[in-house]
């Protein structure tokens, strides 16, 4: 006699464990966001127009406001022209376009002339310790202010101000000015300004007022002057042996620099 064994499988149901959805990305908020953080001048309709317009990752990036160049992805984007072109409209309100003339039939009287247009708001200011740079018209971002440092390059006086960057010390300084291998080591991601004062002929060491600068922009892969040769534009506030502050504020062209520094001087 045979005896079969009936195997019963049991069917065991498991809920599945679904994965927490992440928050969908609030346009609009961020777009509101951006205004009111960057103290925008520009109109604020004109402003959301131009924000809902511009790409998701575009918006998203500039809503970190100073924490853009910490996101990888921001960082890689943060000289987009999408992002130049958004950051251009936050920045001010643009000037409105001449009026097109219309054919007056013939005897008619001449008509008046029309107002000239009046001029753009100046830039929202940078937020404190912050330097706002374009350079050759394209947005370069925001500088660290707070973090400058004040050292010897050769015969020169510079203020090194750094972007991306929160081990900007006097050992990435070398003796022509800031060592690019030594910060790349650092920080793989950082960019930096070096302002050179103009110390007069003969040379004096520079000490508190109006002075002259020369900036230079930097980049691992590119860089270049944002000034041609000494310009007005700057103020140094104080001027101790532990530190170097001051104040840009230059135009050069379609170039320009705003905003407070604090340099600790390096030995």
């Amino acid at each position: 006699m045979k005896i079969r064994y009936i195997a019963i499988v049991l069917a065991v149901v498991v809920p599945a464990c679904g994965k927490k959805k992440s928050k969908p990305f609030d346009k609009k908020a961020a777009c509101d966001n951006i205004y009111t953080s960057y103290a925008s001048r520009q109109d604020q309709k004109a402003w959301a127009d131009a924000c809902m317009a511009a790409p998701d990752e575009t918006v998203r990036c500039v809503n970190l406001i100073m924490d853009e160049g910490k996101d990888s992805a921001c960082s890689k984007a943060v000289n987009s022209p999408e992002r130049t072109k958004l950051v251009l409209v936050l920045n001010g309100k643009p000037e409105a376009p001449p009026p097109t003339a219309s054919p007056e039939p013939a005897g008619s009287p001449a008509p008046e002339a029309s107002p000239a247009p009046e001029a753009s708001p100046p830039a929202a200011p940078p937020p404190a310790g912050k330097i706002a740079v374009i350079r050759g018209g394209n947005d370069n971002g925001l500088f660290d202010g707070d973090k400058a440092l004040y050292f010897k390059a050769g015969d020169n006086r510079v203020v090194g101000i750094p972007a991306n960057c929160e081990k900007f010390t006097c050992a990435v300084v070398g003796k022509d000015g800031v060592d690019s291998e030594k910060l790349q080591k650092v920080c793989p991601s950082a960019r930096w300004m070096e302002v050179k004062l103009e110390m007069g002929d003969p040379p004096v060491e520079p000490k508190a007022g109006p002075i002259k600068l020369d900036i230079y922009v930097g980049g691992f892969t590119s860089g270049g002057g944002l000034s041609a040769g000494y310009v007005d534009g700057g103020t140094l506030t104080e001027v101790t042996a532990a530190q170097v502050n001051g104040k840009i504020d230059l135009k050069d062209g379609d170039s320009e620099a705003h905003g407070t520094f604090t340099a600790k001087t390096c030995k």
